[in-house]
């Protein structure tokens, strides 16, 4: 007889199955231009052991979250810096995307900017930005920072993070 979370990780298996067709290699390119690329199984009792802030947010996420490793660059219509390892990237139409950096990138809050310099019509999570210093009126580029996957958020969930305030490493 299976335990319950034995059950509950064979239901996450089915539910992320049943999310890409067969044959699927998780890199084939939405109509968006975006390329869904990652299904993460969201399991609540490891978030519960974790802490109860991080269950109560598995649970209230849908079980399975699909993260991309790419957008499309000619969509993005403008972005917003939460802190020093957040960036929300707001699409043409109503599509909101969420990168949490791998590592925090000094000074990203506070210069407020960025470029980045894409080599196909893609923004991908193995790209870089580079932050915009200015001083004396000035621009001149910054340190270089990694860029992690994408993640799509609802009006909601951004709502929430910016209540939150910055993330603390």
């Amino acid at each position: 007889m299976l335990s319950e979370s034995r059950c509950r990780a064979c239901a996450y298996s089915i539910v992320a199955l049943l999310v890409l067709p067969c044959g699927a290699t998780g890199a084939q390119e939405n109509g968006a231009g975006e390329t869904p690329t990652e299904i993460t199984e969201i399991d609540a009792n490891e978030a519960e052991a974790a802490g109860s802030d991080e269950a109560e947010d598995a649970i209230a996420d849908e079980l399975v979250v699909e993260t991309r490793d790419c957008i499309s660059s000619a969509r993005i219509r403008r972005t917003d810096i939460l802190d020093d390892r957040t960036i929300v990237f707001f699409m043409q139409g109503s599509d909101i995307y969420l990168n949490q950096l791998p590592h925090r990138c000094n000074g990203l809050r506070r210069s407020d900017a960025f470029s980045y310099d894409v080599r196909t019509s893609q923004l991908c999570h193995v790209d870089t930005i580079r932050l915009i210093d200015s001083f004396g009126g000035e621009m001149r580029p910054g340190i270089a920072c990694g860029l992690g996957k994408f993640r799509p958020i609802t009006e909601e969930q951004l709502m929430v993070l910016r209540e939150k305030g910055p993330v603390e490493d």
